[in-house]
Parts: C-alpha cells; structure tokens; sequence
C-alpha cells in the first residue's frame, strides 16, 4: 500500500495575495505525518508559491497517481484562489464556464489555470487501479467543480478573505451571477461522482471560500476546520459524509458563510477519510 500526498499552497498571487495558503500546507502536512503516518520525505510532496506553477502542479499530479493500486491512500490538497474561465468548444460546462485553480502568475489564461476537465481526465486515469484519491479544494468555485448543492452567495466581513480571483468590492461574484434558474449541470459534474474520488469543496456553488484568523494564524476556512474534525477523537474513523457536515457546522460557528460540498462515489461517503 502506497501513501501519497500532493499539497499546493499559493500565497503570492500578484495582483491579490492570499496569506493563508502555505499556513494551510504546513497544517495538513503535520496533520498527515503525526496522524496518518505520512512521511514527510518520501510521501508529501508540496508545491508553495514559486514551485506553484501549473507545470509544477501536474507535474505532481502524475507522480500522485502513476502505478496507483487497490488501497493506495492519495491525498490532493489545494489551496489558493479559484476562478472561472470561458469554456473552449463543446468539452465545456453547459453554462460556458470552467471551474479553475488559479496558479501561480495567474492571469485568466490556460498557461495559469487548471481547469476542472484537466483534472477530471487525470483522476478518471484511476478507474482501472481501483485506487481512489481525496481531493480537498479550498478555493472559491469549488463548489463547481463538481455536482454540488447551490447556496446563497454571502459577503465577507471583518478579517476575512475571499479566494476567488474575480471578486471585488465593486461587483457581484462571477458564481453568484452564475446561479441563473435552470442552469444545467456541465459534463464534469455529470462525470465527478463516476470519478474515483473522494472531492471536499470549501463552499457550495453560488458561495465564496473564506480565509481569516483562526487558532492564531490565517487559515482557509474549510483546512482549518477539516483537520481540526479529524483530529477530534473517531475523527479518523467516523465516515466522510459526518467529517463534511461537522466541517460545516463548525465553519457557520465560526462566521464563515460557506458549506463543506461533498462528492464521493458509490459507498464512500460512509467510510472514513482513509479507507482500511
């Protein structure tokens, strides 16, 4: 049985940094190596900030899943800002927009985004394995990234950051305006729950993923509170589908207006985060 984990952080986004990111690497870095047994040399491998390109990011992914087997235990942790671009000929969602993580040097172009389609293609690559991956986005769109429950759009208030690239005081969020009625599912929703993975989302569509203090350092909303779920006694062994719906519980507590999303396949939602 292999372990594996990928964790990319992005703090230094030109236009609009993010101060959380790397602290949210070294939080699920610990988290893996004192809880799950990950060693820390051979077994996580991180991408911060200059290493946060898209070529270094996929570059990662490969190794995540190259020779994967039945009971590998791969992790995919991402966090920075996410964002939506027009979608390129009939491979996009229904609604003309693909879900992306924004790389480092962003600037609203392939060079620097990762669209949802991309990932959906490499992941899909594990259907023959039986090897399945958890894949945790703490990112604005997250949520559309795969077929997941729409949600009211909520300002950030006091200390918070929103992670998406496209929101600004002066407009509505490009999710929010998304949210038209009727607005039909994109093939990489239709295709994400066929997917062998497990995906934790940082807000459902239509809502924005928040950083801010918390435990004395800034933290993405949905890292801080999911290893903190984990790390509570049967954390460990307590089935995803309640992790996810404590996570939210304590997000709301804590001010964050965002919903953990969660999508699993088959029987997953009921077993813990690393399967036996």
């Amino acid at each position: 049985m292999k372990k594996r984990a990928v964790l990319v952080g992005i703090n230094d986004y030109s236009d609009r940094p993010l101060a959380g990111p790397l602290n949210d690497v070294a939080l699920m870095r610990r988290f893996l190596k004192d809880r799950c047994g990950f060693n820390v040399n051979t077994e996580i491998v991180r991408a911060l900030d200059a290493t946060g390109t898209k070529g270094a990011i996929l570059e990662r992914l490969e190794w995540l899943v190259h020779g994967a087997e039945p009971g590998d235990r791969l992790l995919f942790h991402f966090s920075g800002h996410g964002d939506q671009l027009t979608s390129a000929g009939d491979a996009g969602e229904a609604d003309q927009l693909d879900e992306v993580l924004c790389t480092l040097g962003f600037n609203s172009t392939n060079a620097t985004a990762i669209r949802d389609n991309e990932l959906a293609a490499l992941f899909s690559r594990l259907r023959p394995s039986g090897a399945h991956v958890v894949w945790a986005c703490d990112s604005c769109h997250a949520g559309g990234m795969p077929r997941a429950a729409r949600g009211a759009g909520e300002a950030a208030g006091g200390e918070k950051t929103v992670r998406s690239w496209s929101v600004s005081p002066e407009r509505e969020p490009r999710s929010a305006r998304a949210l038209a009625p009727g607005r039909a599912a994109g093939r990489m929703r239709q295709a994400m729950s066929a997917l062998p993975v497990v995906f934790i989302g940082a807000c459902a569509e239509g809502q924005q993923a928040y950083e801010g203090p918390l435990g004395g350092q800034v933290y993405g909303a949905l890292t801080y509170h999911l290893v903190q779920e984990l790390e509570r006694p049967g954390g460990l062994t307590a089935s995803i589908a309640q992790i996810v719906e404590n996570t939210s519980r304590a997000m709301r507590q804590a001010g964050y207006a965002q919903d953990a999303v969660l999508v699993a396949p088959g029987e997953r939602a009921a077993a813990p985060l690393f399967w036996p």
